[in-house]
């Protein structure tokens, strides 16, 4: 138990020490007032000029009731280009003391009547201390301070501005600038540098510079088992890939995954990845929406929650099983390790057919059931017997594009011409892969044609020759010999256009030789294929506006 009349000597100054009275330490209330303490880096002589210095009071409220936490002081406030120095305000939990230290000096009165000081012996200091309350926010100025630098005042070019600033004609007529330089041109006034502003505080402090989170290195592991290696972070890039990718050009597909994507598989489910590996046993392309739909219907089936099978970023799974392909017939198409479609005739049924088709794209997107995001099965109009000419909603709406799969296309008619062998070239190419350039364009016209008749409600008052849904072997094949034909023949004409044009260049003897065979060869190829001289439709028309985003036609 505490003793109450301790407690009261003890706030009296008084002590209980055997009988005999003894000081104790004092005691006083703390008040309940809070303060913002700045740390002026400098000896304070003025009030004034230390407040004008950190931009008033009105500055140092609004740098205090902000959450920016920074306050800036400024040496030279007349000086425009002076660069401040910024501080941080960051929480404190000390006590305000004011310190009173008095000085009493004793006199003493000497026979001559002057009166003296001692200054050792007979002088008495009284320090009084006073608590005025708790610092809660403390600005300091740790940053070194900025110089400039500075020119002599007595500089002739000082001088000079300084009369262009006045107006003073007479000096600007007589300044003279060639007594300025020496033999090598240069200035013999040479620059002087201003002093280091620095801070002078009371007490020695280091330089207390922290580096940003983003610059610090941070030491982590560089690959699996081995010791942690310094890394910054924001400059070095992670090692491991996230999935391959490949493009027309590449000569060699991967068979594979590498080991950097093998490890990121330690954080998927197994069954997942198990599943994914099953679809591309059915067929070896797929796009990245199908297989996310058909997995995202597995993982709900049997109870488990999708955000928690699937990673945040699906390329790391779908890198697991398969690779990418960007550019050609196959774009953004996921193909299964080792399968290269540049080699499979078989492949031309996964081609994709893009349209630009920016009219009917929101069309199509309105008219797409709200409730299924990802594969969409567009519905029939009940108004009208027009069917979709495809299953499967198309995915490609970015870039004003229109891209659909000649296998999930409900048209007989481009199915069984795609089965001809006459209409497939004996290498695969970029702008039309397995097929050749005329049926290509064929395909492009006509589902064209059936997406106009589907928007508008109505049948295409310009349909595609030959268009019939009825199994005609001889009329298709017929159909797909005057396509080529035709494309062949209007290939020639204008490469003989551009020869034409190069011969003008060219020698009378030498251009009239050229012609003479180019005449004959045109002429073989009419007699040859029988082809009409009478006029044709341009099988170019519409690439006008519809032109194939892979690139031209190769010749």
């Amino acid at each position: 138990m505490t003793n109450s009349a301790s407690i009261n000597g003890l706030a009296s100054g008084q002590a209980d020490c055997g009988g005999v009275a003894c000081d104790t330490i004092p005691f006083e209330m703390v008040p309940l007032q809070d303060y913002f303490v700045v740390e002026y880096p400098g000896h304070v002589r003025s009030t004034e000029k230390v407040l004008r210095s950190l931009g008033g009071e009105g500055k140092i409220q609004k740098a205090y009731n902000s959450g920016h936490n920074e306050l800036e002081l400024r040496y030279r406030v007349e000086d425009p280009y002076s660069h401040g120095i910024q501080g941080t305000i960051c929480p404190d939990d000390g006590l305000l003391l004011k310190v009173t230290r008095t000085v009493r000096r004793k006199k003493h009165r000497q026979t001559n009547g002057q009166e003296t000081s001692d200054t050792t012996a007979e002088q008495v200091v009284r320090t009084a201390t006073e608590v005025c309350g708790f610092i809660t926010r403390t600005a300091r100025f740790r940053s070194l301070a900025d110089f400039q630098l500075a020119t002599s005042i007595r500089d002739p070019l000082v001088k000079f501005g300084q009369a262009a600033q006045t107006l003073d004609v007479n000096r600007i007529a007589t300044f003279d600038f060639d007594a300025m330089a020496d033999e090598a041109g240069l200035l013999q006034f040479p620059q002087v540098f201003g002093p280091n502003v620095a801070k002078l505080p009371a007490l020695a402090t280091h330089y207390d510079y922290q580096q940003s989170s983003q610059m610090a290195p941070t030491y982590i592991p560089k690959f699996v088992d081995q010791p942690a290696v310094a890394v910054l972070m924001h400059r070095k890039r992670n090692e491991g890939e996230t999935f391959l990718r490949c493009t027309t050009d590449t000569s060699v597909v991967p068979d594979g995954p590498t080991p950097a994507i093998t490890r990121r598989a330690s954080n998927l489910i197994s069954w997942v990845v198990e599943e994914l590996r099953q679809r591309f046993k059915e067929r070896p392309l797929w796009l990245k929406h199908d297989l996310l739909h058909l997995l995202t219907a597995e993982i709900e089936t049997r109870g488990q929650v999708v955000s928690h099978a699937l990673p945040d970023d699906p390329n790391v799974l779908l890198a697991q099983v398969a690779y990418t392909m960007t550019g050609g017939p196959w774009n953004h198409g996921w193909l299964r390790y080792g399968y290269d479609p540049r080699l499979d005739p078989a492949a031309r049924y996964y081609q994709r057919i893009s349209l630009r088709l920016a009219s009917f794209i929101g069309q199509l997107g309105d008219r797409a059931d709200p409730d299924r995001a990802v594969l969409l099965t567009s519905a029939t109009p009940a108004n009208t017997p027009i069917a979709l000419p495809f299953t499967t909603h198309p995915v490609r709406r970015r870039l004003n594009l229109l891209s659909v799969e000649i296998g999930e296309l409900n048209v007989p008619h481009i199915h069984r011409i795609a089965n001809l062998d006459a209409v497939l070239l004996p290498k695969s190419t970029r702008p039309s892969g397995w097929f050749h350039p005329a049926i290509h364009q064929y395909f492009r016209r006509y589902l064209i044609e059936r997406m106009r008749a589907y928007f508008s409600r109505e049948p295409s008052p310009h349909p595609p020759a030959h268009d019939t849904e009825t199994e005609d072997v001889e009329a298709e094949q017929k159909l797909v010999a005057e396509l080529i034909t035709r494309y062949e023949h209007d290939r020639a004409t204008r490469a003989a256009s551009r020869a034409t044009v190069e011969l003008a260049s060219l020698p009378e003897d030498v251009a009239k030789n050229v012609n003479s065979k180019v005449d004959q060869l045109m002429q073989t190829l009419e007699a040859f294929h029988d082809v009409p001289n009478g006029d044709s439709p341009d099988m170019d028309d519409e690439d006008d506006d519809f032109g194939d985003i892979y690139g031209s036609d190769g010749e």
